[in-house]
């Protein structure tokens, strides 16, 4: 749904006995209408309980039980071993809970909630684009990895009452050059070596897509660049993709 605002919200407020309160009304309501609905993130199924025990050497164990299943993490500062995947639910947390669980392909990565079927993992100590990985709940197997951009990750997720789930965000990628140096030539080697998805080939950015970004770092105009476009991508019930869209307008970061 896109919500605009005419013209005539942009006129001057003229000062009448209520002007104050006039003009903190329309505030409120520009406000409104200039944040995105999906701002506060991803609605994630609600865990039954999520519990944090310190762990050996300084570590710390997070375990987070929806009832059917839990995940126990084995967290160090920006860093975790693989997470493990618990069938009946965490009922004592601890590093024993994990022996009893599926080992996940997850290290480094923090589970960031769970969406009917499926889990997702983000990258806890990410440069530029946070990869993240899909998980499926019933037996463990990863069936997709990417990276996004934005905050928050995970614009929304949605598991339907087909059992598909729908997963929106901004899709990134730290690409191998600078779209700013030269958008067209660098454009060109992302489609080339498969970086950027077929569908988005002959959409080739504006040359100064990126100059905003850069300036507003003071990044040298060779940096190279964190490309991003908005993303949907539809898993079938059984966790496997359905389906992609994608949004048609390129975005520009300088990479850290």
């Amino acid at each position: 749904m896109t919500f605009r605002i005419g013209r005539n919200a942009a006129q001057p407020v003229r000062r009448t006995s209520s002007g104050g309160a006039s003009l903190r009304l329309l505030t409120c309501l520009f406000a409104i209408f200039a944040t995105p609905l999906w701002a506060a993130g991803a609605a994630f199924d609600k865990p039954v309980a999520v519990k944090t025990v310190p762990g050996e050497e300084g570590r710390e164990v997070v375990c987070t039980d929806y009832g059917d299943l839990g995940v126990v993490e084995l967290r160090d500062g920006p860093s975790s071993e693989p997470a493990a995947l618990v069938a009946g639910g965490v009922t004592n947390c601890g590093p024993a809970a994990a022996e009893r669980g599926v080992r996940l392909d997850t290290a480094d990565m923090a589970l960031a909630g769970r969406v009917g079927p499926l889990l997702l993992f983000s990258q806890m100590d990410p440069h530029g684009a946070v990869g993240f990985a899909v998980v499926r709940a019933r037996d463990g197997e990863v069936v997709m990895q990417e990276a996004a951009s934005g905050d928050p990750l995970f614009r929304s997720a949605e598991a339907r009452a087909d059992g598909t789930v729908s997963l929106k965000y901004t899709r990134a990628v730290n690409a191998p050059c600078s779209l700013h140096a030269d958008a067209a030539g660098c454009w060109d080697r992302l489609v080339s070596e498969g970086i950027v998805p077929g569908a988005l080939a002959k959409r080739p950015p504006k040359a100064n897509v990126c100059a905003r970004a850069y300036a507003a770092v003071s990044a040298p105009l060779d940096d190279p660049s964190i490309v991003s476009w908005d993303q949907e991508t539809i898993f079938e019930a059984g966790g496997g993709i359905a389906g992609k869209s994608f949004g048609e307008k390129i975005g520009c970061d300088a990479l850290p």
